[in-house]
């Protein structure tokens, strides 16, 4: 398994000692990948909202002067690339009539009406490989994809009773995921120890 550290430099090297005393470990080195993620580190300046905001009074606040700040980038787009690799290449085999998921770009990963689940009385002909599908894709959601989270939940709760509709909301889940494969999460931090 992977490790990750994050401390006050000065404590670093004393802290992997400590692992390393306790631990069979490779040299430590830089940020780079861990768990499927490809991480990196970069300096910014944030540029705080020009709009004002209010206070609960009304009154307006001044809006903060820009700050440098250093940017942690989560990149999933080869753990991405691999689930939607992975669901059509058991899709395909099991099914032909799925288009590819790469043909249209789709800007949801839900279908037309989230509100309105059919019920079918037709089994899903994807229901054999789904849940392998579904649990990497969870993965990813998990760890730097938020924004598939929900739908690949509500997919999850239809485990035992999956049908031909879980199957289109599977494909369109997959063809979103590869039509944003390049989005990254960006976290940052520029306050001094003492303000946080």
């Amino acid at each position: 398994d992977d490790f990750k550290l994050a401390a006050p430099r000065e404590e670093i090297s004393a802290a992997w000692s400590t692992l390393r005393s306790l631990l069979s470990l490779e040299e430590p080195t830089q940020v780079s990948r861990y768990l499927g993620c490809d991480m990196s580190r970069s300096e910014a300046t944030l540029v705080p909202s020009a709009m004002p905001t209010k206070h609960l009074t009304g009154t307006r606040q001044e809006t903060a002067a820009a700050k440098q700040v250093s940017v942690v980038t989560y990149d999933f787009t080869s753990f991405v690339d691999s689930c939607v690799e992975l669901y059509e290449s058991l899709a395909k085999a099991e099914n032909k009539r799925w288009q590819s998921v790469r043909e249209r770009k789709v800007y949801t990963p839900f279908v037309s009406d989230e509100s309105h689940w059919p019920t079918s009385p037709h089994k899903g002909c994807m229901e054999g490989f789904a849940l392998k599908v579904r649990m990497k894709i969870m993965y990813a959601a998990r760890m730097g994809r938020p924004d598939v989270l929900r739908a690949v939940s509500v997919l999850a709760r239809r485990v035992t009773r999956w049908d031909d509709e879980c199957d289109r909301r599977l494909h369109r889940l997959v063809a979103y995921l590869h039509a944003t494969r390049n989005y990254k999460s960006h976290g940052f931090v520029g306050d001094a120890l003492e303000s946080c």
